[in-house]
């Protein structure tokens, strides 16, 4: 048996960040559901590389993970939602600070449907500070791979070498 058996996590997230979150969680033993947008999907789906229909890098973070579309501003999409919000351990989500309030998901009134469930919001910038409205996640994810790339090239000396320069962009990164 794995630790996170019986455990139900329901995946409203895209991208990297929330994906990697919620395969952790799938690889422990919990059952993750993945909620998409109806006809396209995690944004994901249409990135390359690509291994015949497959896309290399949504199936690497989505692998042991269920998925349904739902269109979430459709007026019945919470209804439709509610027995999987009822039984929920874990919400994932990944958008700007207010969007799933305004979609009827937010945490308080989450909280009032399932009092035991875990609510986690990835935000580039946190939910009340002053660049909270702002769409970070991608930039700062790219930041980083450049910064990983860069201190393992023995040649890239910007800065004193690729260590100093993966120090200076953190530095930056974090103000």
């Amino acid at each position: 048996m794995r630790p996170l058996e019986g455990l139900l996590v329901l995946d409203f997230s895209t991208l990297l960040p929330g994906p990697l979150a919620s395969l952790l969680l799938a690889e422990a033993g919990a059952r993750v559901i993945k909620i998409e947008r109806p006809g396209r999907g995690d944004e994901m789906r249409s990135y390359v590389p690509k291994v015949g229909d497959d896309r290399v890098n949504f199936a690497m973070l989505n692998r042991g993970k269920q998925s349904i579309a739902i269109d979430l501003k459709a007026p019945d999409a919470v209804s439709r939602l509610m027995p999987l919000l009822i039984g929920a351990d874990v919400v994932i989500e990944q958008f700007r600070p207010g969007v799933m309030d305004r979609l009827g998901l937010g945490y308080e009134t989450l909280r009032q449907i399932n009092p035991r469930v875990i609510y986690c919001a990835i935000t580039g910038y946190g939910q009340s500070r002053p660049k909270a409205q702002v769409a970070q996640l991608l930039t700062l994810c790219r930041r980083k791979l450049e910064m990983t790339l860069r201190a393992q090239r023995r040649d890239d000396t910007p800065g004193g070498g690729g260590r100093t320069y993966a120090k200076r962009h953190v530095s930056q990164m974090l103000g």
